[in-house]
């Protein structure tokens, strides 16, 4: 297929000739930028930017003997004085640990998720019988046969609100849901290590717990990753490999399963986090690469190990994507102290700028749009599965139009660094002539529609921030001259943005 492209005064400066594979034209190498193409270069910033789940977060717990509702004012109130946009949230069940949950407590669940989508907010959830810790048995938790009733109730909202939802902490066994201090799960003060070696556990208490462990992931949504406290916990019911690419594409059980870690620095193996690092820190770096990390500090130690060269260290290590900011407030205060903690705040999980971005300055309808853009990861973790748009906006009229670039793109593979996206989208016949200004929208796959839940990068005059999308600073003009039609590859269809958002979603407070 020949593209024909011309300057804005018409004049014919290239004949750029591009093969046909599988009915979609392919573009040549542009990034040496031919004649007809512009090369934009664009400046980082360090602003604190509130992109949804990722960053510090605030835990919350409720009861559901005692319930205290979220309000949309609570959490504008966290996000202007802390810059937060996603919290944890403890849903206690203790009053249904051997009985149904009740369509009261049912609902109480979805108004907090539907306050959460209001206010712009991710969530990490996790479920579980009791925050009060027992010196031993009984200590207060469900049995197997509850926990996977209560499952079943609970999967519909979770399917309902998936938007929200950043991930689900396994929860459910034992006090806090940290699956260790347990009644009926293996009791630690009954583990016998000469007789179970090496985890303490009986084989019946193991597939008791690899049943739990399966039931959650079988009752929600393969979008959605649950997170173990310990590595140990995910290789002793899988395999001690990492999770690969192609595991994730297949949404395997194991590629579902992902990690937190609730005693981040508290001691040379976080406080039983790790019971063998030699192993567990090399699996860890390469699992959590398409894993969510996430969690807290627990208290502080004399040692230089919470200190700022460590945490920066390990966070990048683990590709941590969040980070309790109200425990351990000793050591967050070190972090303050040590010069860090602002690097924490804007580096947990992704943090994407634009580097380079070469596009055609005239396209033409039955034609193809080249494009190249260089994107820089330089957070700790990749971004989670979303939508990428090249998107459009006519200068005449106001109009949308955008070409999802998903299908070739994987958001999930921006890795901290650099990533280039090349490829073409073909513009239908009866594209309508005129001059554009262009955008890349970055945006959850659920809630499309809403503008909060859309990635605004870290460079100077590109953010939209009430909108959500970015602008590449770039115009292009649709020229009326028509070329043949016949491409099969991702078109620039008609796009509604998203709606706006309440909030400037960047954070000017002090920490």
């Amino acid at each position: 297929m020949t593209d024909l492209y011309f300057t804005r005064f018409g004049l014919l400066l290239i004949l750029i000739v591009s093969t046909v594979l599988g009915g979609c034209p392919t573009c040549p190498n542009i990034s040496s930028v031919p004649n007809g193409f512009t090369k934009m270069t664009y400046v980082s910033i360090k602003d604190h930017i509130e992109n949804p789940g990722r960053g510090f977060i605030t835990q919350t717990s409720t009861l559901s003997s005692h319930y205290n509702p979220l309000t949309v004012n609570y959490l504008d109130s966290l996000r202007e004085r802390t810059g937060v946009n996603m919290i944890r949230r403890n849903f206690v069940l203790d009053t249904f640990v051997s009985s149904h949950i009740d369509s009261n407590f049912l609902q109480q669940i979805k108004n907090d998720l539907q306050v959460l989508e209001s206010a712009g907010f991710n969530i990490v959830v996790r479920f579980c019988y009791t925050l009060q810790l027992q010196p031993h048995a009984p200590y207060g938790d469900a049995n197997k046969y509850w926990i996977l009733e209560h499952l079943k109730q609970l999967s519909p909202l979770v399917h309902q609100h998936e938007g929200v939802i950043t991930a689900l902490d396994a929860g459910f066994i034992g006090t806090w849901g940290e699956w260790f201090y347990t009644t009926y799960f293996g009791d630690p003060n009954k583990r016998d290590y000469l007789k179970h070696p090496p985890h303490g556990y009986s084989d019946a208490v193991l597939k008791d717990r690899k049943e739990v462990l399966m039931g959650i992931l079988n009752a929600v949504p393969n979008s959605i990753q649950v997170l173990v406290r310990y590595p140990k916990l995910k290789t002793s019911m899988f395999d001690d490999k990492p999770t690969t690419y192609g595991e994730v594409l297949k949404h395997t059980n194991k590629a579902r399963t992902c990690h937190h870690n609730d005693c981040f620095l508290s001691s040379d193996n976080d406080v039983g986090t790790y019971s063998d690092k030699a192993k567990e820190y090399p699996y860890l770096h390469k699992d959590s690469e398409y894993c969510i990390v996430g969690g807290e500090t627990c208290r502080p130690t004399s040692g230089p190990r919470e200190e700022c060269p460590t945490a920066l260290k390990e966070m990048a290590m683990f590709h941590w994507t969040f980070l309790n900011q109200d425990y351990n407030k000793d050591v967050n205060n070190k972090w303050k102290k040590g010069g860090c903690y602002e690097e924490i705040h804007r580096r947990l999980g992704y943090r994407l700028s634009l580097t380079q971005v070469i596009l055609p300055n005239t396209i033409h309808p039955g034609g193809t749009l080249c494009y190249h853009i260089t994107i820089n990861n330089s957070g700790f973790a990749s971004p989670k599965h979303m939508n990428i748009y090249l998107v459009l906006h006519s200068k005449s009229n106001g109009h949308y139009y955008a070409a999802e670039l998903s299908k070739y793109h994987d958001t999930r593979t921006w890795h901290p660094g650099h990533t280039t996206l090349d490829g073409s989208v073909h513009v239908v016949k009866n594209f309508p002539a005129g001059s554009y200004d262009t955008y890349l929208a970055i945006g959850d796959k659920i809630l499309h529609d809403k503008s909060d839940f859309y990635v605004l990068l870290a460079n100077q005059h590109v953010p939209v921030y009430s909108s959500g999308y970015n602008k590449l600073n770039h115009g292009i003009k649709v020229d009326a001259h028509h070329l043949s039609d016949s491409s099969s590859c991702q078109n620039l269809v008609s796009w509604t943005p998203p709606k706006h958002s309440r909030y400037s979603r960047v954070f000017k407070g002090t920490f």
